[in-house]
């Protein structure tokens, strides 16, 4: 059975869908361009979560449809956003990363396609990351449109990464293939695309068996990382100040003008939302 947690639910606006195998829940995020983020997006995403767990399963799988598992913030949207109302959409961008960071319960996320940005924050935030074998990008190429991490992106980056591997990404600032994606530790495993959902269910499942231990050592090690933020406001201030600067704006501008015109804007998570 699958529950749309969408309000409009129609094909314009999408909805994250949550369908049952057993006690494993699967909600998958079926939004336009390419699951790009947006306020009603992340609306329908902490339902889905908070359902699933209210309802008692045992474990999450989190994917997006065709060709985007996420590939981050709406630029189209964004750009029409004064500071005061971007503000507020951090804010809820890093409740509902923090909610699915912390939920008590394996979260195992099945990368179908693009996940980018924000898009990649969201996947780094399950406990298991298996992508799919197919034409997908996937990475944190925030440095080439001038923009810095925000704090719970930064946060969970470093956490699931460490020093070393958030350096490299840095510094290559790429959309990886999923070979590279697996060599730079965000996959864990890459599987064909026929198998990316069993694996993902499979793996759910296993976690599951584990029971209560698994949440508690979840919450042990990763609470702390939350906690955290409440000591660096600053960072979203600076993410702020740079998304506002006319560096980071132009850039922005250019990718929308490219996407308007069907035009690829190579090595930019923008440019996934053409899928």
């Amino acid at each position: 059975m699958a529950l749309p947690w969408s309000q409009e639910g129609s094909e314009t606006m999408g909805g994250a869908y949550l369908r049952w195998e057993g006690d494993v829940a699967t909600l998958s995020l079926e939004f336009p361009h390419g699951n790009a983020i947006t306020l009603p997006m992340l609306r329908d995403l902490h339902h889905g979560l908070s359902s699933a767990r209210d309802e008692g399963a045992a474990a999450l799988v989190l994917t997006g449809r065709g060709s985007a598992f996420c590939v981050g913030l709406d630029v189209r949207e964004s750009l029409r956003l004064s500071r005061a109302e971007l503000a507020q959409f951090l804010h809820t961008f890093q409740h509902v990363l923090e909610g699915l960071y912390l939920l008590p319960m394996p979260v195992v996320a099945a990368i179908n396609g693009h996940a980018a940005a924000g898009g990649c924050a969201l996947a780094l935030s399950a406990d298991l990351r298996i992508g799919s074998s197919g034409p997908a990008r996937i990475g944190l190429p925030e440095l080439r449109l001038g923009l810095p991490f925000p704090a719970a992106v930064l946060a969970v980056v470093e956490h699931e990464l460490g020093p070393l591997g958030l350096r490299r990404l840095l510094l290559r600032s790429e959309l990886l293939d999923p070979p590279a994606a697996l060599e730079a530790g965000l996959l864990d495993e890459v599987v064909a695309p026929e198998d990316l959902l069993p694996r993902a269910i499979a793996e759910a499942r296993r976690l599951a068996v584990i029971g209560e231990a698994f949440s508690t050592i979840k919450g042990q090690v990763r609470t702390p990382v939350i906690e955290q933020l409440q000591e660096r406001s600053e960072i979203n201030d600076q993410w702020l100040d740079h998304w506002l600067s006319p560096l980071a704006q132009g850039r922005l501008m250019e990718l929308l003008l490219s996407l308007n015109d069907g035009a690829p804007a190579v090595g930019a998570a923008s440019s996934l939302q053409q899928s």
